[in-house]
Order: structure tokens, then sequence, then C-alpha cells
């Protein structure tokens, strides 16, 4: 939840985000990761509704490591969306972790979307 309250409250606050596809900052560590603010809303809606279902039900007690597909399913899904947000800092990191520091994200959509480091 303290993702969309964020939003919510910089939108209060400040006037920005102008809309959900406007980028944003959304970590520094290990590289700068970019995206719509409709990203971590969106990944903040699943985890909440998630939460909600999986804690309905009870389950039979199994071993954590029965289930090796589930595993490699949450794991594939972590390192796509890793590399998502990641994309464009991994691309410029051999000339060095200065550029990938400055670098912007591609923008498919056309839109410009420019950083500038103070």
């Amino acid at each position: 939840m303290w993702d969309i309250f964020y939003y919510v409250f910089l939108k209060i606050i400040c006037g920005w985000p102008h809309s959900l596809l406007d980028w944003d900052v959304l970590f520094l560590l290990p590289l700068p990761w970019w995206g719509p603010v409709l990203a971590p809303v969106l990944i903040s809606l699943l985890m909440i509704l998630w939460g909600t279902f999986a804690s309905q039900f009870e389950r039979a007690p199994h071993s954590a490591l029965s289930n090796w597909r589930v595993w490699v399913l949450n794991f594939t899904g972590v390192a796509l969306a890793l590399y998502v947000f990641m994309a464009d800092a991994i691309a410029v990191v051999p000339r060095g972790f200065g550029p990938s520091a400055r670098c912007c994200p591609n923008d498919s959509t056309g839109r410009c979307f420019a950083w500038r480091w103070p």
C-alpha cells in the first residue's frame, strides 16, 4: 500500500505525477531502475490481492522445496521483472558505472524523458 499512497500524496502535495504513465526513478541500487508510475502501483495491487487471496485458505503442511516448479517460475518472474526495469542501465554498464548512473530509459512510446543529475 506504501507505493500507492506515496504517489497519491505526491499528487496532492506537488501535483506530480501528471498521469500514471509518467516516468519515475524507482530505485538506484544496484543500478538505476526507471519505469512508469503505473508499474509499482500495479505490482503493489497485485501483492495486496495475492496476499489477501493466499491468506484466506488453509493448506496441508508440506515441504517448501517439494514443488520445485513453483520456485522456478517465481525466480524466473523475479529475474524478468528486474531485467525489464534495469535494461537501459544494463546496456551501458560496459562503459562503466558513471554512464549507467546517467543513462535515460528508452521510450518506445515516443515521449521524451530526460534525467539530469545535479
